[in-house]
């Protein structure tokens, strides 16, 4: 970092810049190399007329007299302050000195074309083309510009860092190069001297520090070493990942990647599902021997140190389910409020498996099907995404090159509406982002709401399972679902952010004004309220700036009934800088943050107070799928010991929740793992309203399958507690 034309057209453009441009030629440039045996040199302020004397010094330790400028090397130039880079100068309070580059201009020839290309580019995290070797240890971000700048009394030498080591593969100080630049003189004659040593020095090891960002159920720390340090190239012989320790012997592999705009910064990171961090647990964290190579080529000894983690609501693996050749494997989704299914596709046969989870992983049903659509051969199906529906049923959506198909299924797997095919030239540019759009449920079937890559156009799109798919413009529009039959659209008119609660019939009942300062964050409907939840961007006396969340409770009409500063019962949730959706649950609720500058979705988990209980962080492209009290995550992850490819599920939760049996046993309709005469009393009750049953319950109470649990359920189940004849089935596990 330093000031340039290429830093924002600061100031003027600096020598190795000139010189590649041929507004200095050989005859304003000293060429400085080992056989000279080392100079006292002398330059004129670059700024000044061209004649003056030598604008740049160019020091390696030999040179290739035919393209010296395509090379390793070290150029200086004197910054007076004049002409172009006085407003510089003038901005920043900079006093005269010496900047000092590292260039490496090697090039590849194509001897075809008979051109020449830099192998190097500026990379915060590889080696640059140019780079200002002065405080490369400390952050450019923060640093002042007149620290850029060599002066009386400073040097670069080859010994401690920044050094005049040279370029070995990702490493700046990887070969001896012997350059010393010393006895720096500035004012009317600027000067310094150059030597060179044969003598490679051995250099101290690094001191390392550990600052933790995250010991939470992800774990994030940053190391810090006095020195600049290089990764070893992954495969190379020792190589060994850094690691920790857990009590029982257990290692966490961690992820390690340089800071950004640092050469001795490294993020540690461990966000793996399998195995789990667990709360409150020390472990020892380890960097191999030799992980890190420091000075030419030296390795880094190992460093240990003990971390704790922090209290936190914990994670639990529940499934993993390994990739096979051949099949398509669907989003996880919502099956009841106490199980979760995913879809199996075989991209050959078009054999569909319907696999329903409980919150234990365990499997409780598998209903096999045929794929609806047809496709010229596998290598045509994308993928497939299965969606829970607000009347109970499923939507199957399978994705080929050219088309999408929606479709709708039963809790058995049974498809129970025409295929429905979006395709045609309209919706081809939506079609090339289907991947990125999440269908939400609405009435009785989806809704999507989608845009062209340029944002130019943006539409709806509704599949009802009847009609035909409909897609309208969505006119500034956004369509939101409270429940099977109200939702929302949300839009703008009079500078006002309006919601307009609608009904199945599609009629208005009632329009919400929200102050223009808020954004919405969620709605839902509980006991014939209509809830909001909004937030806004305020200060506090101190002027620090904080969100503040707002819940304001409507009638059905849209008459306001009361509004909650939620920030007065918790301030745990002011520190984060925006949310993007809320997801109540009975014990709680589940605020969503995207973090997308760190490439992560965390999700804060509050009791009904809005005291935040912990959270958890997720990669954006993890799948999340809230059900009952529980959030579920879907992460792949590569098992490198086992050579496999799985999807990890996770289970994480608020408060108690149900796991409903592993095998479910037809007629147990209060499901208490067997079937006896109080699950037919249980029917009774539901048959005349006196208890409800959920859709497990109800699913089993069906012993005649007929469809619905009613006064026959209950005979049926009378005659089996007595032994009379009874629907085969009642009493023993669903056959799957």
């Amino acid at each position: 970092m330093t000031f340039d034309m290429m830093s924002v057209n600061t100031g003027d453009h600096n020598g190795f810049t000139k010189w590649s441009y041929g507004w200095l030629g050989e005859e304003d440039i000293a060429f400085i190399d080992r056989a000279s045996g080392g100079a006292t040199v002398e330059l004129a302020p670059i700024e000044t007329p061209m004649g003056d004397g030598k604008k740049i010094a160019v020091i390696a330790p030999s040179f290739n007299s035919e393209t010296r400028f395509l090379d390793e090397f070290f150029l200086v130039e004197y910054d007076s302050g004049e002409g172009n880079k006085k407003s510089a100068f003038d901005e920043y309070g900079l006093t005269s000195g010496f900047r000092i580059f590292h260039v490496n201009a090697k090039a590849y020839y194509n001897d075809e074309e008979l051109t020449a290309a830099f192998m190097q580019s500026n990379d915060a995290f590889g080696i640059n083309l140019i780079h200002n070797t002065k405080n490369e240890l400390d952050d450019p971000m923060f640093w002042s510009m007149s620290e850029m700048f060599f002066r009386e009394g400073d040097s670069l030498t080859f010994e401690g860092y920044p050094n005049t080591g040279l370029s070995t593969d990702t490493i700046y100080n990887g070969s001896f190069s012997g350059v010393s630049i010393t006895d720096f003189v500035t004012g009317d004659h600027p000067s310094f001297k150059v030597g060179f040593s044969d003598e490679k020095p051995l250099l101290p090891e690094p001191n390392f520090t550990l600052e933790s960002d995250s010991l939470s159920s992800q774990i994030k720390m940053t190391l810090v070493s006095d020195r600049s340090l290089v990764q070893k190239e992954r495969g190379a012989q020792g190589y060994e990942d850094p690691y920790l320790i857990a009590p029982n012997g257990t290692m966490l592999t961690l992820s390690v990647r340089p800071v950004s705009w640092s050469s001795n910064r490294f993020e540690l990171r461990y966000g793996n599902a399998v195995p789990a961090v667990e709360p409150d647990t020390e472990y020892t964290l380890v960097i191999p021997k030799g992980y890190f190579l420091h000075g030419y080529m030296q390795e880094a000894p190992e460093f240990r140190e003990q971390i704790k983690t922090e209290s936190f609501l914990p994670k639990t693996e529940i499934e993993r389910y390994i990739f096979e050749t051949g099949k398509r494997y669907s989003n996880i989704f919502s099956v009841t409020d106490d199980t979760y299914g995913r879809i199996e596709m075989n991209a050959d046969t078009k054999e569909c498996a319907f696999i329903e989870s409980n919150l234990n992983g365990e499997e409780i049903a598998r209903h096999i099907f045929t794929a609806p659509v047809t496709y010229p051969s596998p290598k045509y199906l994308l993928g497939c995404s299965a969606y829970r529906l607000l009347d109970g049923t499923y939507a199957l959506s399978v994705n080929t090159i050219d088309s999408v198909f929606y479709v709708k299924f039963d809790r058995y797997g049974k498809l129970i509406s025409d295929v429905f095919t979006i395709a045609g030239d309209r919706l081809s540019e939506y079609l090339s982002n289907t991947s990125k759009i999440e269908p939400e449920p609405f009435k009785d079937g989806l809704i999507m709401q989608m845009h062209t890559s340029d944002y130019q156009e943006e539409v709806v799109l509704t599949v009802d399972f009847v009609n035909e798919p409909t897609i309208t413009d969505a006119e500034n529009k956004t369509y939101i679902t409270l429940d099977r039959d109200h939702y929302i659209i949300k839009g703008y008119r009079d500078g006002n952010v309006h919601l307009g609660i609608y009904d199945r019939s599609d009629r208005q009942t009632a329009d919400i004004i929200m102050n223009d300062r808020f954004t919405y964050l969620g709605a839902f409907i509980r006991d014939n309220k209509i809830t909001v939840l909004s937030s806004s961007r305020e200060r506090d006396t101190d002027g620090r700036g904080y969100i503040k969340l707002v819940r304001d409770e409507y009638s059905e009409s849209g008459e306001l009934l009361q509004s909650e500063d939620i920030n007065e019962q918790s301030g745990d949730l002011k520190n984060y800088y925006k949310f993007d959706r809320v997801i109540p649950t009975g014990s709680g609720y589940y605020v969503m943050v995207n973090n997308e500058f760190e490439e992560k979705v965390e999700v804060i988990v509050c009791d009904l107070s809005w005291n935040k209980l912990g959270g958890f962080s997720f990669s954006p492209y993890d799948g999340l799928e809230f059900l009952g009290e529980c959030g579920l995550n879907a992460s792949y992850q590569y098992f490198a010991e086992e050579g496999d490819s799985a999807y990890i599920i996770s289970r994480f939760h608020i408060g108690d929740f149900k796991i409903v049996p592993k095998r479910d046993l037809l007629g147990d309709a209060n499901l208490d793992g067997a079937v006896d005469i109080t699950d037919a009393t249980t029917v009774q009750r539901y048959d005349v309203m006196m208890t409800e049953l959920n859709e497990t319950a109800l699913w089993l109470a069906d012993v005649d399958r007929n469809g619905q649990a009613d006064i026959m359920d209950v005979t049926w189940l009378q005659r089996f507690e007595v032994g009379l004849n009874a629907p085969i089935g009642i009493g023993k596990p669903i056959a799957i």
